[in-house]
């Protein structure tokens, strides 16, 4: 299932219409963003992130926390910051 991540096609095509920007679970972020679902938590812990939560406790995430989270892992993965680095760099405090 196509959770709005962009508007083309498996094939390369672009699909007519706006990007679907309704909030994301867990494991759709976790595969998008690159890294595992226990990772997400733990930056949720790290970076005071508070994606919402169905009745049932389903993590959802908005675009902007899906945002921040590709912006966490650049920095760590990518610029080797350590956590307390790139909540620095952030400013979480």
């Amino acid at each position: 299932m196509n959770r709005g991540w962009s508007n083309l096609t498996p094939g390369g095509k672009r699909r007519p219409g706006p990007v679907n920007l309704a909030p994301w679970r867990i494991g759709d972020v976790a595969r998008k963003v690159g890294v595992t679902v226990v990772t997400l938590r733990y930056w949720e812990q790290e970076f005071r992130l508070r994606p919402k939560r169905s009745k049932g406790g389903q993590r959802y995430y908005s675009p902007e926390q899906v945002s921040k989270l590709r912006s966490i892992k650049k920095l760590l993965h990518t610029r080797l910051y350590t956590v307390a680095g790139a909540k620095k760099k952030l400013g979480i405090t």
